[in-house]
């Protein structure tokens, strides 16, 4: 993709296929036009994935774990994506 076609701001963060949430970096929260868009600190997908797993132990039942996944949040796509990764599935 070129720069001048680069998806930018909102536009970036309602595509759940490049949202990373707060795990972009201050650099490209500048380069793509997010800053005050998201929260000011910044995180890691292994952090994200963490944090996931955590409320994934949280939950009492399978159906539980699997409408958590399965909850429609664009910006937690990439971390699902992760998570699975890690998780073999």
């Amino acid at each position: 993709m070129t720069e001048s076609k680069q998806i930018c701001g909102a536009d970036l963060l309602r595509n759940p296929q490049l949202n990373r949430a707060d795990a972009f970096t201050q650099e490209e929260r500048d380069a793509r036009g997010l800053r005050g868009l998201l929260p000011p600190a910044v995180s890691t997908m292994e952090l994200q994935v963490k944090r996931t797993l955590a409320l994934l132990d949280r939950c009492p039942t399978a159906l539980d774990k699997f409408l958590m996944l399965d909850a429609p949040c664009g910006d937690e796509e990439a971390v699902r994506r992760a998570l699975f990764a890690q998780l073999g599935g």
